[in-house]
């Protein structure tokens, strides 16, 4: 429940008031059972405002590669606390994951996320608040 009040502090969404970040939501989807899940090592999803990047993470626990996968996120504060309630910044490669975006910007992927325009097979957007 700490967890939860220090989370809630930075920002008040409705899915932290509901633990909704501690949900691998995106693997249980219709969708990616049907059509992600049998090729998880091939394909390159991106999650758009991941939070603390339970989707993902959700993701990588079936069989998902982490250099296909990133999560983008406005609060840095998320990419962090992710971290912590995960447990898992020394995991190698994790690091590379998630990554502070603003998809907003007039051109987003034309500055700091250029490397990430037509990267992706997939598009989440589970935990975006626009």
């Amino acid at each position: 429940m700490y967890f939860a009040f220090k989370v809630q502090a930075r920002v008040n969404f409705p899915c932290i008031q509901r633990f909704g970040f501690a949900v691998f939501r995106l693997v249980e989807h219709p969708v990616f059972v049907k059509k992600i899940l049998p090729a998880i090592d091939q394909v390159s999803i991106l999650d758009i405002g991941c939070c603390l990047g339970a989707d993902l993470r959700g993701v990588i626990a079936k069989g998902g590669k982490l250099e296909n996968l990133v999560g983008l996120e406005l609060e840095t504060d998320f990419i962090k606390l992710g971290y912590e309630f995960f447990g898992d910044a020394d995991k190698p490669g994790m690091k590379n994951v998630f990554r502070h975006g603003d998809v907003l910007k007039a051109d987003p992927f034309g500055g700091e996320l250029a490397d990430l325009k037509g990267r992706f097979d997939y598009v989440c957007l589970s935990f975006y608040y626009g």
